[in-house]
């Protein structure tokens, strides 16, 4: 076939100086369209790029970058820990154990593995009673502080031991007051509270004669 044979009916017709200026332009319009496609795939890049670097909030007055916060297994990680190890920097003394306290917990640890195996559960008898009062007396000692400064209220009930449940939603409301953390995106400050906001059930304790009962180190371990 000729050219002109090869070119679709309606440009047949028309001189080949036109037919070339159309070519001409065709392939500009495709050039036009990949430098478009280039130019956008590089700006959703650069979008991308500068949202990990947006400042979600900070904690002791450092910067956390929505990158930080997506790489952490959750935002408590990021803004709720190292915030309460600010505070407790000046205050370890408050909620660390005394050696009177350990003696008494070992005591009470001691006795309870004994009595367990009078009734023939042995399941605690090569324990290290020491171990254990250690483990034990650092949980309370952190959540009585908290319940005796923060406002005291209802506790619940771990597999790892009680917590002072209100109260330290109280301390995290004071660490955000006092700047110890920041948040600015409204939807991970929600995330970080959202475990004060939901149901725990049977967990949660707000008899007076067991919250006195728990506050007493003399019944710790026993």
């Amino acid at each position: 076939a000729t050219p002109e044979q090869a070119l679709p009916p309606n440009r047949a017709i028309l001189p080949a100086r036109v037919n070339a200026a159309l070519d001409f332009a065709g392939g500009f319009v495709k050039l036009i369209l990949k430098l478009l496609i280039v130019l956008v795939t590089f700006l959703s890049m650069h979008v991308a790029a500068n949202d990990s670097e947006v400042i979600v909030g900070k904690v002791a007055g450092v910067d956390i970058t929505a990158d930080i916060l997506k790489k952490a297994r959750s935002p408590g990680e990021v803004f709720v820990k190292p915030a309460m190890a600010k505070y407790f920097e000046t205050r370890r003394e408050l909620v660390t154990p005394t050696k009177e306290e350990l003696a008494v917990v070992e005591a009470n640890v001691r006795g309870k593995i004994a009595d367990m195996a009078k009734e023939g559960n042995t399941s605690l008898s090569n324990s290290d009673p020491a171990f254990i009062a250690k483990f034990l007396l650092g949980g309370w000692k952190y959540n009585t502080y908290l319940y005796k400064h923060f406002g005291g209220g209802r506790l619940l009930f771990q597999q790892a031991g009680v917590e002072a449940f209100d109260a330290t939603h109280e301390f995290l409301k004071h660490l955000e007051r006092e700047k110890y953390f920041e948040i600015a995106d409204e939807s991970v400050r929600a995330e970080v509270f959202a475990y004060w906001n939901r149901e725990h059930g049977s967990f949660i304790m707000d008899d007076e004669e067991v919250i006195e009962k728990w506050l007493d180190i003399r019944n710790l371990g026993r």
